[in-house]
């Protein structure tokens, strides 16, 4: 799904997002800031008269950048790759069998799984939740297809973070990008403290 246009407070979760750099209250590149500060890993394309606002841009993690007028052939191939790289991300996932059947959760939709009431719950950075059946093996093989991807790890014995979504570690919580908060036990979060530096350093290498 492609977001043209985003009005008001209120935000959801989109593929891909295409934003006038100059728009009234705030200005593109903020707004883009603001997804990425909320978690949102969608693709931003930003257009504008000119270049002078590139650099701020690289901030938001923008996709491309384009001036305008913009040619329609250039549009045409930039949302093309775009698209392309959307559906090669929601390709890597997990599936979850639950009492409707089974379910293709994205791994960049799973904000963290835990472990509730002997069965898997995904809860999302969207919001919403869903839970997989009675479990019959160990919390930690029953999510081993998300710490297959290194931006998953277990926190305890009964949590997997994502941690590209966790926006702040504290003693006894974990601080998410969609501002939602996870209460743990201080040796819990202290546990991932170092797994979570690393990702980082490693993601913006």
């Amino acid at each position: 799904e492609i977001c043209a246009c985003l009005v008001g407070s209120e935000m959801c979760i989109r593929d891909s997002y295409i934003l006038d750099v100059i728009m009234p209250r705030i200005n593109g590149v903020e707004l883009g800031m603001e997804l990425r500060r909320r978690g949102d890993r969608g693709e931003i394309i930003f257009l504008t008269t000119t270049p002078e606002y590139a650099v701020m841009s690289y901030e938001a993690k923008a996709f491309f950048y384009l001036l305008k007028p913009v040619d329609k052939n250039k549009l045409v191939a930039v949302l093309n790759q775009a698209i392309g790289n959307v559906q090669e991300r929601n390709k890597k996932g997990v599936a979850v069998k639950t009492r409707d059947g089974v379910k293709f959760l994205p791994f960049d939709e799973i904000m963290y799984a835990e472990l509730r009431e002997r069965a898997v719950a995904y809860n999302f950075v969207g919001g919403g939740r869903i839970t997989g059946q009675y479990l019959r093996v160990p919390f930690r093989e029953a999510v081993s297809k998300l710490l297959e991807d290194s931006r998953f790890t277990l926190c305890g014995a009964s949590f997997c973070i994502n941690l590209s979504y966790v926006k702040a570690l504290e003693n006894n919580r974990i601080v998410f990008k969609n501002n939602s908060e996870l209460a743990l036990s201080k040796k819990a979060v202290g546990s991932i403290k170092t797994k979570w530096l690393d990702f980082w350093l490693e993601e913006n290498k």
